[in-house]
């Protein structure tokens, strides 16, 4: 379960970042991933020649109302993560999946607080999109047949995620010219600067538009000045060559200086 196992922990990561889920009381995005990995693996049916096992399509997820009131403002961030997380789970398992998988969470009043109910079934594009605007629920793009071309971009993106999850934790936080909100380092390479297109943007005319890249490379997360016109400060000092970051260490670019911290 190597590569499934870090995709995994990059789905906790991203989706306790995004909603800080701390206690055993409620559902956590894992778990829910998991019920779906089972529910997958306990309903595949066989396909023609009975030499194939076909995954369901769609999965109707039954939440208590505290667990579903938490998700739903985030419904299609998370409903992506799961289904490329039984994506990757059907292709190291060996199971067919015929179209890309639907993910629809449901609110139900009998279910209590941190579990969930699970209902799969293998459906035809045309019998979901049918069912979805009967219901008022959009068929969305995950009832269509998926292409070879887009298994190759599903599994560059699962490589990608892969790549991620081996990122330790780690964070910038702005302390001047204001106090901002830590940002997590989540890339092996992480880019700071004016132009809008850097992960980190620095809106500062003191600042170069690609100014400097954090990189995690072995073991460490060191700090490159790439050409920048002002340099970077580690510590109030401009740094002359790449400089690995440490706790507490102060990362200076124009009038802006942020604190690393890491696990």
């Amino acid at each position: 379960m190597g590569l499934m196992s870090k995709i995994e922990a990059t789905l906790s990561g991203v989706m306790e970042g995004a909603f800080g889920w701390l206690f055993r009381t409620r559902l956590e995005p894992v778990e829910l991933s998991r019920k779906l990995e089972r529910a997958m693996s306990a309903n595949t049916s066989v396909g023609v020649g009975a030499d194939r096992r076909l995954a369901p399509n769609v999965y109707d997820v039954y939440l208590s109302p505290r667990d579903f009131a938490r998700f739903e403002p985030h419904v299609r961030t998370l409903t992506d993560r799961l289904t490329d997380r039984l994506i990757g789970s059907a292709k190291e398992s060996g199971i067919t999946m015929t179209t890309r998988p639907l993910v629809r969470l449901h609110e139900a009043s009998d279910i209590v607080t941190g579990q969930a109910r699970i209902s799969c079934q293998l459906l035809d594009p045309q019998t979901i999109a049918a069912e979805s605007a009967t219901n008022g629920m959009g068929a969305l793009d995950s009832t269509r047949t998926i292409s070879p071309d887009e298994t190759a971009e599903l599994n560059d993106q699962l490589r990608a995620r892969d790549e991620a999850s081996s990122v330790p934790p780690a964070w910038l936080t702005l302390l001047r010219p204001t106090r901002g909100q830590p940002m997590r380092l989540e890339r092996q390479t992480v880019r700071l600067g004016r132009n809008l297109s850097n992960e980190i943007v620095v809106n500062d005319p003191k600042v170069s538009r690609f100014h400097a890249q954090i990189r995690y490379e072995n073991g460490q997360f060191v700090v490159y000045d790439v050409s920048s016109t002002n340099g970077v400060r580690i510590n109030g000092v401009r740094a002359q060559r790449p400089v690995p970051l440490r706790p507490n260490d102060t990362l200076g670019v124009g009038s802006h200086e942020f604190i690393f911290q890491r696990r």
